[in-house]
């Protein structure tokens, strides 16, 4: 055969491959793009793809690009985000850095889908009956250019109330895979203020106050938590934050050495010296990069996105999830201030609580740590303790038998490395004794194996009908949405620091800044209720006013509330007819004022009633606020004020009643420290 006629044999066996190929491709691009946008050539840099929001106010805008140092080099896909025309987040770079190298350079557009999504679903718990989930979604299917020809898909969706992304990489299906670090940007305009808590290294458990600073001044090595919240210039509120936190190790924030006002994703490594982030199998996915977003600072309160943002619940049967209040014995040192009875970790106390429960209508019984070993050999030697013991003196068995049929569940303490031994065998054990949930305690962290271990308890504990209360635990991301038996976690520090046989303190400020920060992302156990006179007279204990105290089981979400202090401390005092009848799951939430570190205001509503909660910091506060949101015709509002002796004594607490209607205007005093607790009951 002639050499020009085995040229023209391979051109034609090379133009079929090609013809072959292109179908091919043809086909993969349809069912990615649909019938929705016909696949657009490569146009490079100068192609940008947009979603908006419904309302239209929020624009998300993605596009490859170069841009001059000090950016990263090459082009890259950048993204940012405007809000009724302002741009509040400028081009920022998108990337990860595999093992195997950064996927984030020489990549081209091979495929664009749309989608909008209006619908309307109904949690078993929360601070809204109905939850709508309306958002419109971009997804972009990027390439490289060159062998391997690795894929990535960024999925962006606008929300009227903020927008997200995330990668994913289908990969070659059980290929395993590393990442060192996700290469996530927020470049933010000069000027923005923020609410930092910093980290000094892994682990954490988010037990840090926040700081207020501008952004240009947070140190590059700094390692900064989320939420984080932003105030613009213009004084647009801004939280960058995750959802959807699986399979994945969770993420905080440093500050980019070139840029003042750029933040970069920094991934919670597997080990305290590991270079390894996040190790997995394709395909795969990243959690959502949240950015809530407001011209109301209540607006953010008030935002669903984190929820939207997770998959529907995987029980289907919710009805034995009960949300309710906690005496928690452990706070005040298991104190009892009844003869016969001595106090500390025995039998006697706890049914004692559980008969202080029954007689008020609390839901719960938490036995914490000590119950199958000293509280100081638990976290000493998590992985030898058996869950099954029992320490001399206590019985929990017994005391579950006591309380059962005075309507009282029992909630148990154990550290979490050591459920994580016995998990599969002693969940049933529980459920077996009529255990109603368990607080499972850990020393931080937020590796990719403990959120693993996180979605596991979850999961084994809802076939168990058991709910879950995390402490130490890292910031909440909705899990709740998939496992509504999770009802509550820590992840901040709460009152536990103002306890009193060895507390070190929290600010008032602190106190007034957290619905605007760690309670932005779900379900926070602050652990209110300090009652006794003497935990208000030390320095070092709690601060503020009784009625304070009130405030925050309106203020503060959490379905399991806790009541801290010991049963005489409530019973015949003025304020706790208030805390036996505050619901912990609200209907509705409507943030009626507040600034940050300053005060705030917060009214929900519960099965018609409406209860209003307010806190201030170490200032003396007049407070006005309308009633414009309740319905028509006339309400009865029960008042628990701070006397006007409270800033002397701050166990004292006024109650008084008024008629009003939506065009009614409250009027109060709150003492330095003080609070605000409103009950109003329609006519």
């Amino acid at each position: 055969m002639s050499k020009k006629l085995i040229l023209l044999v391979v051109a034609i066996i090379a133009i079929g491959i090609g013809i072959l190929v292109t179908n091919i491709f043809q086909v993969y691009h349809r069912n990615f793009v649909g019938s929705e946008e016909a696949l657009q050539p490569d146009l490079g840099s100068c192609r940008v793809y947009e979603a908006s929001s419904p309302d239209g106010n929020l624009v998300v805008n993605f596009c490859l690009r170069e841009k001059p140092y000090p950016n990263p080099e090459g082009e890259m896909p950048y993204y940012s985000v405007s809000y009724k025309g302002k741009t509040i987040i400028l081009n920022s770079a998108l990337g990860v850095e595999f093992e195997k190298g950064v996927l984030a350079k020489n990549l081209r557009v091979v495929g664009v889908k749309r989608k909008a999504v209006n619908e309307a679903w109904n949690p078993p718990w929360g601070t809204e009956k109905e939850i709508i989930n309306h958002y419109n979604e971009l997804r972009v299917l990027l390439r490289e250019r060159n062998s391997p020809f690795k894929e990535m898909t960024l999925t962006f969706r606008a929300y009227d109330d903020g927008v997200a992304f995330r990668y994913a990489f289908p990969g070659q299906r059980h290929e395993k895979f590393t990442i060192l670090e996700e290469h996530t940007q927020f470049h933010l305009p000069e000027g923005c203020i923020c609410w930092t808590q910093r980290i000094n290294a892994f682990p954490t458990s988010y037990e840090e106050e926040y700081e207020k600073t501008l952004l240009k001044d947070i140190r590059p090595d700094s390692i900064v938590s989320l939420p984080l919240l932003i105030k613009s210039k213009e004084g647009i509120w801004i939280a960058v934050t995750e959802a959807g936190l699986k399979d994945y190790s969770g993420m905080f924030l440093s500050r980019v050495r070139s840029f003042p006002y750029a933040l970069e994703s920094k991934l919670s490594p597997l080990g305290e010296v590991e270079k390894r982030k996040v190790t997995g199998q394709f395909p795969a996915q990243t959690p959502w990069r949240v950015m809530m977003v407001s011209a109301r600072l209540g607006g953010l309160i008030e935002s669903n996105i984190i929820q939207n943002l997770n998959e529907g619940s995987k029980i289907k049967d919710t009805s034995w999830i009960k949300p309710g209040k906690v005496t928690w014995p452990w706070w005040s040192g298991r104190a009892v201030k009844k003869q016969g009875v001595e106090g500390g970790m025995n039998t006697p106390t706890m049914k004692h609580y559980v008969d202080f429960a029954a007689r008020n209508g609390i839901e719960y019984l938490l036995i914490d740590a000590g119950w199958y070993c000293p509280e100081g050999e638990a976290w000493e030697h998590p992985l030898i303790q058996n869950l099954t013991h029992m320490e001399e003196g206590i019985d929990v068995r017994e005391v579950i038998d006591y309380a059962k049929p005075k309507g009282v569940g029992v909630i148990l303490w154990m550290h979490g490395f050591t459920l994580e031994k016995q998990i599969d065998w002693i969940l049933p054990i529980f459920e077996e004794w009529g255990v109603s949930g368990i607080k499972v305690d850990f020393p931080g962290g937020e590796h990719q194996g403990l959120v693993d271990f996180y979605w596991e308890v979850a999961e084994k504990a809802a076939k168990h009908k058991l709910v879950v209360d995390f402490h130490g635990a890292y910031k909440p991301t909705g899990i709740r949405r998939t496992y509504p038996n999770v009802l509550t976690r820590e992840g901040v520090k709460g009152l536990e620091w103002d306890m009193p046989w060895g507390g070190s303190g929290i600010g008032l400020e602190h106190e007034v800044t957290l619905p605007f920060t760690r309670m932005l992302v779900g379900p926070m156990d602050f652990t209110p209720g300090a009652f006794a006179p003497e935990h208000f007279k030390s320095p070092w204990n709690v601060k503020g006013t009784r009625t304070r105290q009130l405030a925050m089981y309106v203020v503060y979400e959490s379905p399991l509330q806790m009541l801290v202090d010991y049963p005489a401390a409530y019973e015949g005092k003025r304020g706790f007819e208030f805390i036996k009848e505050v619901p912990t799951t609200w209907d509705k939430t409507r943030v009626i004022g507040g600034e940050v570190g300053d005060y705030v205001v917060i009214a929900r509503m519960h099965g018609g009633e409406w209860w209003i909660g307010a806190m201030t910091d170490e200032n003396q506060r007049e407070l006005s606020f309308s009633l414009d949101f309740l319905e028509k015709g006339t309400w009865e509002a029960y008042i628990w004020e701070d006397e006007s002796k409270a800033a002397k004594d701050p166990t004292s607490i006024q109650l008084r009643k008024e008629r009003v209607t939506p065009q009614s205007q409250i009027r109060v005093q709150l003492a330095p420290g003080g609070g605000l607790a409103i009950r109003i009951i329609p006519v």
